[in-house]
């Protein structure tokens, strides 16, 4: 049961840390120009909120990546244990 839980929540983390960087993104997107430029005074702002939004990206597909190995995980450990002579 261990690794059904840890895909949950590693599942619970990829979810909040996609949210995450969605909203730094649009917290960066925020302070572009019209024109598409950013001005010299939200420079190092927005440098941030998209660097904050990358690394929020990079952990969601870590986590991911982890829930899925963690559920792929708990299925072989279930189908292994198994009583062979069970219906089920």
């Amino acid at each position: 049961w261990t690794a059904a839980v840890l895909a949950v929540a590693l599942t619970g983390l990829a979810v909040q840390q996609e949210r995450l960087a969605r909203r730094d993104w649009r917290r960066a997107d925020g302070m572009v120009q019209a024109d598409g430029s950013v001005l010299a005074l939200h420079a190092l702002a927005y440098s941030r909120a998209v660097g904050d939004g990358n690394a929020a990206r990079s952990t969601a597909w870590l986590a991911g990546g982890g829930a899925a190995a963690s559920a792929v995980t708990s299925a072989i450990l279930f189908w292994s244990s198994r009583d062979p002579g069970s219906s089920r």
